[in-house]
């Protein structure tokens, strides 16, 4: 039997990027390439546009945020890189350092983005909103960045191979509505994962199971109760 009863809910996927210009006063945004990059890796997202002036100086700032909620934020002048850290190791974007001055026309601006190889769903969808000011105190560039992972359905596995096939089929029958939450749950995954290595009618390794997890969070325990309650009535 695999070693994690559930995968990860996102892992060695892609990263699908869209965006969108939201006007900037001086720049704009024609192009960002590529349209999908690889989860697990750093890969260099490159945003191509127009300027209307000559720029001898800016202001950059980036606020990064999920479904919503501001994660953090990073601004810098552009003489030298401009790092955001996303949370819970999830990865970060660096936006690469300018080259002043920045002559009117088309101008390139690029960005490394690295991503874990497996996020937490919370982190799944991620929006980078970018606007930068000029020497002037003008609004230069605004660019709205999207990545979105596909989540992959979180499953139990194959039945045969677990210590014990009615137990395993109840809990897949029972327990079913907390998949996807357990999948992102290292304590619970490590429950259930220990639960479906006991031997059928073998009460003393159920309960082992979950008191050896030591103080448990909430999805922890909604398992624990539906898992233990396969074992004493399969």
């Amino acid at each position: 039997m695999s070693s994690n009863a559930f995968p990860h809910i996102v892992e060695a996927s892609t990263l699908a990027i869209t965006w969108s210009d939201c006007g900037g006063k001086h720049a704009t945004v024609t192009d960002v390439q590529p349209a999908t990059i690889d989860m697990g890796s750093t890969e260099t997202v490159t945003g191509t546009g127009t300027v209307d002036e000559d720029v001898s100086a800016a202001q950059v700032t980036a606020t990064i945020s999920a479904f919503g909620v501001k994660l953090t934020s990073c601004s810098g002048d552009g003489t030298k890189d401009i790092e955001c850290d996303l949370p819970l190791g999830a990865g970060k974007i660096v936006v690469k350092a300018l080259s002043y001055p920045i002559k009117a026309g088309t101008v390139t601006i690029a960005a490394e983005v690295t991503s874990a190889a497996s996020l937490p769903s919370s982190l799944a969808k991620i929006d980078a909103h970018m606007t930068g000011v000029d020497q002037n105190g003008e609004d230069l560039i605004c660019l709205d960045l999207h990545t979105a992972a596909e989540e992959t359905v979180a499953a139990m596995p194959d039945c045969s191979t677990t210590a014990c096939g009615t137990l395993c089929s109840c809990v897949e029958s029972k327990c079913s509505s907390y998949y996807s939450s357990c999948a992102g749950d290292s304590q619970c995954n490590g429950i259930l994962t220990c639960l479906l290595g006991c031997s059928c009618g073998d009460t003393t390794c159920s309960a082992a199971c979950a008191s050896s997890a030591g103080t448990l969070d909430t999805i922890s325990t909604e398992v624990k109760t539906c898992g233990l309650g396969c074992v004493i009535h399969p």
